[in-house]
């Protein structure tokens, strides 16, 4: 080897015998590296380009390559630019991968890590690229996040990998299970597709439209179809929850159904499916034996805390745990606690058994799978004291009230001089006659009797005592049968000793009158 030449007709230096291998400067402010025949590197005043692959290697942990701009503009810098200078571009091309490697155990070496980019799509105009995030997970690389034209996705490789976002206070604040396929929000452990928890006074979750004007809406789809079956809006003016498809909206509480909207507009409970209602309230309290429906108001305090809370002031529940049939409490804390009002824009002024009325009871009784009407002496209606009947209604219209407890045979009145103080003092168009002037009884006398009613300030009032009224007619019958039975008997005394004992016998027998003994 002859050692080093200097050609100074050509500005080169030669290190080699065969003169291939050399620095040379036979261009102004040129200088060019060639090794075996190969341009390596050619460096300029502004560029140092390197022809092949480089391997910069140190023994330490310093800074391997140190690219540094001293610029001191906003302008982009230092630069790394890796350019794949192709004359034939085309879809897939990759332009450039840095790949992280390093070895393990058995002396291998592996590359742990990489990012990678690529041409989606070269067309000018609609360039698309892609970039690719990998690293090592069980020996194989994974893709873990990639950028391409219309998504950013974590994890395309399926992997049993979490993603999680930790805020100031909160390690979990977004967590994604990879390996349960749920996602948390706030909590570490979701047991739900969202599971949100919140250990701060912003609890629950809120939507929102851009302006007072948008829609903050939750729709419930079909995985396979694509259907939207409900939805939740957030609108200006109402809030909305509907069903889209021909289904139902239930409600769950300890993964038992509690309340459901049917596609009909009814509303039920209980896991009823079948409501026998349109669009109306169906309320199934299965076997249990409560109140189904309660009425309460915090400004109601009747104080009956043995039978019901003190705000509670009606109650509805079954008559009889078996058997059904309605019961209705109400509780008051003043001298009402039912009142019934109907208000009509009609009238019927029918006296027959079609008549119809502003307030009206029908009861009838099962006859078969239907029902029928009452036999004669089936109770239609009662009305009860402590449980116990005090006026019933039949079936043909009898009216039975309970007098066992009433104080008042009219014995001591002239029972008919009682029924004409009366008439005068209430009935209307009644003509005095020649015996009025003998009645003894007037208005006082009746409200004693009370045959008629008297208001909280002891005043007479128009209200007539009907049951009151019956025993004073029967008593007054029976004190003008009496009176009959005695002067049958004195004019019986005096045709007998006018006439004799056989005439006035056979007088009795013609008039079919027959004495008492």
């Amino acid at each position: 080897m002859a050692g080093v030449q200097i050609d100074g007709v050509n500005n080169k230096i030669d290190f080699d015998d065969d003169l291939d291998t050399s620095i040379s400067a036979n261009t102004d402010d040129t200088l060019v590296i060639e090794a075996g025949g190969n341009t390596m590197a050619t460096i300029t005043a502004t560029t140092f380009t390197i022809n092949d692959g480089t391997t910069i290697t140190t023994a330490d942990n310093t800074d391997t390559l140190t690219l540094t701009s001293t610029d001191g503009d906003n302008a982009v810098g230092p630069n790394l630019r890796l350019f794949r200078n192709s004359g034939s571009p085309a879809n897939s091309d990759v332009l450039g991968q840095i790949d992280f490697e390093g070895r393990n155990n058995n002396s291998q070496d592996v590359v742990y890590g990489s990012i990678k980019a690529s041409l989606s799509d070269v067309t000018d105009g609609a360039e698309h690229g892609l970039m690719e995030f990998k690293s090592m997970v069980g020996g194989t690389n994974q893709l873990r996040m990639s950028f391409d034209d219309t998504s950013v996705i974590f994890n395309q490789d399926s992997i049993d990998s979490d993603f999680r976002v930790e805020s100031n206070g909160n390690t979990h604040m977004l967590f994604v299970d990879g390996g349960n396929d749920v996602v948390g929000i706030g909590t570490s452990s979701p047991n739900f597709p969202l599971d949100v928890v919140s250990d701060s006074s912003a609890n629950g979750i809120q939507l929102r439209g851009r302006s007072a004007d948008n829609i903050a809406q939750f729709s419930f789809e079909s995985n396979d179809s694509g259907t939207t079956y409900s939805q939740l809006q957030s609108l200006s003016s109402e809030l909305k929850v509907k069903t889209i498809a021909n289904i139902p909206m239930s409600f769950h509480t300890n993964n038992s159904e509690v309340f459901r909207m049917h596609t009909n507009g009814s509303l039920s409970n209980g896991g009823e499916t079948a409501p026998d209602t349109a669009v109306g309230l169906c309320l199934n309290q299965a076997g249990n034996d409560g109140n189904i429906l309660t009425f309460k108001s915090s400004d109601v305090g009747h104080g009956i805390t043995a039978l019901a809370e003190t705000d509670t002031y009606v109650e509805q529940r079954k008559l009889s745990d078996g058997s059904g049939g309605l019961l209705i409490t109400a509780f008051s804390g003043s001298a009402v606690g039912m009142k019934m009002e109907a208000f009509i824009t009609g009238s019927n002024t029918a006296e027959s058994s079609a008549a119809t009325s502003a307030w009206a009871v029908d009861a009838r009784k099962k006859n078969g799978t239907n029902v029928a009407g009452m036999s004669t002496d089936d109770n239609i209606a009662s009305f009860r004291q402590s449980d116990e009947a005090q006026f019933i209604i039949k079936g043909d219209g009898e009216l039975f009230s309970n007098q066992s407890a009433t104080v008042g045979t009219y014995d001591a009145y002239e029972d008919a001089q009682l029924v004409r103080a009366f008439d005068l003092n209430h009935m209307q168009g009644v003509i005095n006659s020649k015996f009025d002037k003998f009645v003894q009884y007037n208005k006082d006398d009746l409200q004693k009797a009370r045959l008629i009613g008297t208001d909280d300030d002891g005043n007479a009032t128009p209200m007539v005592n009907i049951t009151g009224m019956q025993r004073l007619h029967n008593g007054a019958i029976w004190q003008q049968y009496e009176k009959h039975q005695k002067l049958a008997e004195a004019v019986y005394e005096m045709a007998k000793e006018t006439l004799g004992a056989d005439k006035a016998d056979a007088i009795l027998k013609k008039h079919d009158i027959k004495l008492l003994n």
